[in-house]
């Protein structure tokens, strides 16, 4: 008989077993090696340059540095196509020049439907990876013209996936701690989530994330920090926190917004909360002046409705049917509220701290 001819899939895994041999040994004198802990999974970020360490990195400055590497990391090459210098990269080179001219062509369309690797290409950046491998390449082309998420919020594509292979979900939200418990507040751009946060931060809560956070899908509701990044109003930084102006990194300004980036990593005595039990779900809508804060429950299937909307407008190319199910599951399992944010600081945190003494 013959022998069986091996499945296409079985040809893609030893082709990017082989690709990546080749990002390993072509990175031996010239990356910087970063091996940090998100939810409680090990990713090794290898930058091709220190001037892309320094780009990146401090979004992620707050999360555990491991002193020992995990056995089975995920790692992710992290390359500035225009510091391909060396000669031994030409024919890495050469792939990506066929790979992304194609890629590039299908610009903001949804991932190819590859059995073992995905794959997004823009004009100023590019990524593929395998999450059975366990190892991926984010490509940059142009970080001149990047938009503020890209630093603020980065590598956001992979983390998702990775994330949700392990049992993690990433949300678009805000949320804090008190050391015991989480609050976890979403709601579309401009509903007050950042505001919110760092009410309760000011105030000596911790802060699990500004824009982004991660809750776990396993039989314990928890939720996790995924970046150190803040994006504040330009107003609020010139008032309300007008002490986290000495450490803003950047400013964002388009015709829509104008916020100042902020890293709490450099915030003299701030903590980040990980691992830490879900205590209730929040939607976020701001009232008009002179109108009392409230907090009003909710059905759970109010507050997935939110959530999915907003997850599925920052990760557009997610798996729908795996987000919704997800999402629904995880508002089944914490009470769920709608707070009615006034414009009195104060009362907002009153019924912040109602809720965790609860």
């Amino acid at each position: 008989m013959p022998e069986s001819i091996p499945s296409r899939q079985s040809f893609d895994e030893l082709y990017l077993s082989e690709l990546e041999h080749l990002f390993h040994q072509n990175f031996s004198s010239t990356k910087t090696e970063k091996s940090i802990s998100i939810c409680n999974q090990t990713l090794q970020l290898n930058f091709c340059s220190q001037s892309l360490a320094e780009m990146y990195y401090p979004a992620l400055q707050h999360l555990a540095l491991l002193p020992d590497q995990s056995k089975n990391p995920f790692t992710l090459f992290v390359i500035d196509v225009k510091d391909i210098k060396n000669p031994s990269f030409q024919c890495l080179k050469d792939f990506l020049d066929t790979f992304f001219a194609k890629l590039i062509h299908q610009s903001h369309q949804l991932p190819g439907k590859h059995p073992s690797c995905r794959f997004l290409a823009f004009e100023d950046y590019a990524y593929f990876y395998s999450i059975s491998l366990g190892f991926g390449a984010w490509f940059v082309f142009n970080p001149n013209a990047f938009s503020h998420w890209h630093f603020a919020n980065p590598f956001r594509y992979v983390l998702y996936d990775w994330l949700l292979q392990k049992d993690y979900q990433l949300v678009h939200a805000s949320g804090i701690s008190d050391g015991k418990s989480a609050l976890i507040f979403t709601g579309p751009s401009g509903s007050g989530k950042s505001t919110t946060a760092l009410t309760a931060f000011k105030a000596g809560y911790q802060l699990l994330g500004d824009d982004h956070c991660a809750l776990s899908l396993g039989s314990d509701l928890k939720a996790y920090s995924l970046f150190n990044t803040i994006k504040l109003d330009e107003p609020l930084l010139d008032n309300e926190f007008l002490y986290l102006k000495p450490h803003v990194h950047s400013y964002i300004r388009t015709e829509k917004i104008s916020k100042g980036l902020v890293h709490t990593s450099q915030i003299p005595g701030v903590a980040h909360a990980n691992d830490i039990p879900v205590k209730a779900l929040l939607t976020l809508e701001i009232l008009e002046n002179h109108q009392l804060a409230s907090l009003i429950p909710i059905e759970p299937s109010s507050l997935a409705k939110v959530l999915l909307l907003t997850t599925i407008e920052q990760c557009k190319w997610v798996d729908r049917k795996n987000v919704f199910k997800n999402i629904v599951e995880t508002a089944n399992r914490a009470p769920c509220y709608h707070l009615q944010l006034s414009y009195n600081f104060d009362e907002n945190l009153q019924l912040i701290r109602r809720l965790f003494d609860a």
